[in-house]
């Protein structure tokens, strides 16, 4: 029998690897106070599920009361091994305290098992303690997974919203090559809102400047086109795209269509994530895996205009301050022009405040 031994801790991806890459019959977790706080055994088991792999009854859960303190760690490690004397161990030393660490490390190793260490940065890259030798992971984990090792979950099926788009995509790449600073019923809130909700009943409005959009959005939704007069009832979707979903259409279907090359995966579009025992939902514009890691994109069409302060960036600050503890990455995507000086150079003021906000402008 292969049992393995995970110390857990706030990230969850080298253990989550580690099941997959040596495919144990049992789990060991040990989880200290502050972790079952957090329900780290709970969120890693729900992770694995996620990836289709099921270890309820094949698993020990071993709660320490002193994460710091050396003799009753090492009487740990002497407990857990004495579960199961007869078996392989494979001992996962990333994650725990640093104690925690060093007494697997000292016991394990004295008992001649297999001790792994992997970096939180690379954790597909597996280290073999005794010889020194790497191997390397091939498993991926998908955004479903990652974020069910935190608590996280998604609500809904995005997939339906993500097929509409891919018909939509070429009218988006159309957009904003030929008019990125388009914007529909820009000068009324209120009617924006009513359109996104319920739809709206074009009647010969011109809503582009350029033929090219007219006739590419005439298309895509089917209505009328009389010399850029557009005429015929849009749903609230269609709506939804022509108020500014549209950029977030061309920004995943432009990293769909790349995303080999670029090493990425797993590019969802209008993903809503879901704490647990709450009903408030997070929507992430788009995001994907690169390096089992997640990355999100907040995209904001328009000019901006009324952005002076570049308060763009408060807006997805709340997104960043939440998932910032998981290692998640921020870009944001505008086609607003107002963040941007006389040479077309990133304000200071703005500057200063992505690098506090770790995001990517």
């Amino acid at each position: 029998m292969r049992t393995l031994l995970c110390l857990l801790s706030g990230q969850h991806v080298p253990n989550l690897l580690a099941v997959h890459h040596f495919s144990p019959d049992r789990l060991v977790l040990i989880e200290t106070i502050g972790m079952k706080k957090k329900h780290a055994a709970e969120n890693f088991l729900e992770a694995l599920k996620a990836g289709n792999i099921d270890y309820s009854g094949h698993n020990d859960i071993i709660h320490l009361e002193k994460e710091d303190d050396f003799p009753v760690i090492r009487s740990c490690m002497e407990k857990i091994y004495n579960l199961f004397p007869a078996d392989e161990w494979i001992v996962v030393l990333t994650g725990g305290t640093k104690p925690m660490a060093i007494c697997a490390y000292e016991f394990f190793y004295n008992k001649n098992q297999h001790c792994i260490y992997t970096n939180v940065d690379s954790p597909e890259k597996i280290m073999d303690v005794k010889t020194g030798k790497t191997e390397e992971c091939k498993y991926r984990i998908s955004i479903k997974e990652f974020l069910a090792g935190y608590g996280f979950g998604i609500d809904g099926n995005c997939e339906k919203n993500e097929k509409q788009n891919e018909k939509w995509w070429e009218c988006s790449r159309i957009i904003a090559e030929n008019e990125a600073d388009f914007t529909f019923l820009a000068s009324n809130d209120e009617e924006r809102n009513v359109a996104r909700n319920h739809g709206y009943d074009l009647q010969s409005d011109i809503i582009s400047k350029t033929a090219i959009v007219s006739d590419s959005i005439a298309s895509a939704f089917e209505v009328l086109n009389n010399s850029g007069k557009i005429t015929g009832k849009i749903d609230k979707y269609q709506a939804q795209f022509l108020t500014g979903g549209w950029l977030e259409t061309f920004i995943w279907g432009l990293l769909k269509k790349h995303q080999d090359i670029l090493g990425i995966y797993d590019v969802r579009l209008g993903l809503k994530v879901k704490g647990i025992n709450t009903t408030t939902n997070n929507d992430f514009d788009v995001c994907f895996m690169k390096n089992n890691s997640l990355s999100m994109i907040e995209c904001k069409s328009g000019t901006q205009g009324n952005d002076k302060a570049g308060d763009i960036l408060y807006k997805v600050e709340a997104l960043i301050r939440q998932f910032r503890a998981l290692r998640v990455n921020t870009c944001i995507v505008t086609t607003g022009t107002n963040l941007f000086d006389d040479k077309g150079k990133l304000k200071q003021n703005i500057k200063d405040r992505t690098a506090i906000y770790n995001a990517r402008l």
